[in-house]
């Protein structure tokens, strides 16, 4: 993974501008995390690391909150009752909106919503921050050259985590899942997700992994940077953020969101109080 070093919002403003364009470039997904020093590990992968489960458990595990929630989302989501049992990845995006562990990683089309979400939380601001960028253009085109005669990318990807999932044998691949359920959070966020086969590695190694392991000139090279974001520019970059109308009352629709965002301003007006 590179690694390169945010200075000030001049600096932010034109990464995000190169790499939001189209081209040599990208096209790009971004992440933002509020400490530097967390992996690009999805929530119930994070879960199992922290408690030595080992992978035969771990995926077993991970069948019975499937099915766990299978069984009783219906009673809370009617879109759900049409789904079939089998669509492995419409279950894991709706276990993912409503706060369930999956093996799904969030990222999203714009670099300042991924900042957001590194500067928000104002009980991490004595670490630094990191906004992460995986370039989502060449893994594609690589996966789609390498697999076009099995559907590209995304249905290698699903194809063989569904052998995985079975105990089967199967290659190492990830897949970027963009336009996943039309909620209103998620089309406010601009949300795509990264899904693979190895459920207890990090994501940057496993697409690393995907497109550079046997490539010719491929040793450590990488196709995702993280962008340190320094512990002093949190407020302010939220600040910056707020006056662009990119906050939690926007990104998160609804009154959660408002409560939210009335956090977020509290501790933007006790900052520029600080200032003075």
């Amino acid at each position: 993974m590179d690694i390169e070093e945010i200075n000030d919002w001049d600096h932010f403003a034109h990464i995000a501008e190169r790499l939001s364009r189209l081209g040599p470039d990208g096209p790009n997904i971004f992440r933002g995390q509020a400490n530097h020093e967390w992996l690009l590990r999805p929530s119930i992968t994070r879960i199992l690391l922290e408690h030595n489960v080992d992978l035969e458990r771990c995926l077993e595990i991970e069948r019975k909150s499937v099915k766990a929630f299978q069984e009783k989302a219906h009673l809370f989501e009617p879109s759900v009752k049409d789904l079939r049992k089998d669509d492995i990845l419409s279950w894991w995006e709706w276990m993912q909106h409503y706060g369930a562990p999956t093996r799904l990683l969030d990222w999203t089309v714009s670099p300042y919503v991924a900042l957001y979400f590194a500067v928000e939380n104002l009980e991490q601001t004595d670490a630094d921050a990191a906004l992460f960028r995986l370039d989502a253009g060449h893994l594609s085109f690589v996966m789609d050259i390498r697999h076009k005669e099995e559907g590209g990318a995304a249905q290698y990807s699903l194809k063989n985590i569904g052998l995985s999932l079975l105990g089967n044998k199967y290659e190492k691949s990830i897949a970027v899942i963009g336009n996943p359920l039309p909620s209103n959070r998620m089309v406010a966020q601009r949300s795509s997700f990264t899904v693979c086969t190895e459920l207890l590695e990090d994501h940057d190694k496993v697409a690393d992994s995907v497109v550079f392991d046997h490539a010719h000139g491929g040793e450590g090279k990488s196709i995702v940077t993280k962008y340190i974001v320094k512990r002093n520019l949190k407020h302010q970059f939220l600040a910056n953020l707020e006056m662009m109308n990119i906050n939690a009352s926007t990104l998160f629709p609804g009154i959660d969101g408002l409560g939210k965002s009335i956090k977020e301003l509290i501790g933007v007006l006790i900052w520029r109080g600080n200032k003075k």
